[in-house]
């Protein structure tokens, strides 16, 4: 097998995109999908290179288009998360200010919010009475006015 490197500088939503042929899907975590410039070596051998002019954040469903004019689809991989519940909405809309307080990247849901499973905040969460169950999905945060802490 031949490896091949694919170079990107633009991105396509898949709204504008309609009808073009997919050559691959690229898997990408939450902060793989954050990129500027970078080198991505792939499992089945080839090279992807991020080159864009400012940094994106890449969607679930974006298509880049290569210099050699193939599309690839981003797809969000799952991710070990923290699913926190309120005990009513007034409660949950308490939960979300603790956690941006503290700069947490969080996805807000309908009736819940995601955040990176991670045990201290896990703890810290429980302690202010919240439903915090562990689960594995996609996860695609709030963007807010700022910048997010990495």
């Amino acid at each position: 097998m031949v490896s091949k490197i694919y170079r990107f500088t633009s991105v396509v939503s898949e709204k504008k995109a309609k009808g073009v042929k997919i050559h691959d899907v690229i898997p990408l975590s939450y902060e793989e999908r954050h990129v500027r410039r970078k080198v991505l070596p792939m499992a089945n051998g080839n090279t992807l290179i991020f080159d864009f002019i400012q940094t994106v954040q890449l969607s679930e469903g974006d298509l880049l288009m290569s210099e050699s004019g193939e599309f690839f689809r981003v797809k969000a991989l799952d991710e070990s998360l923290y699913e926190v519940r309120g005990k009513n909405s007034v409660h949950l809309l308490e939960l979300a200010w603790h956690c941006g307080n503290r700069h947490l990247a969080i996805e807000i849901c309908l009736d819940c919010l995601r955040v990176f499973r991670d045990p201290v905040i896990g703890a810290t969460l429980k302690k202010l009475d919240a439903d915090v169950q562990e689960i594995t999905d996609s996860f695609h945060p709030f963007h807010g006015g700022s910048h997010v802490h990495r």
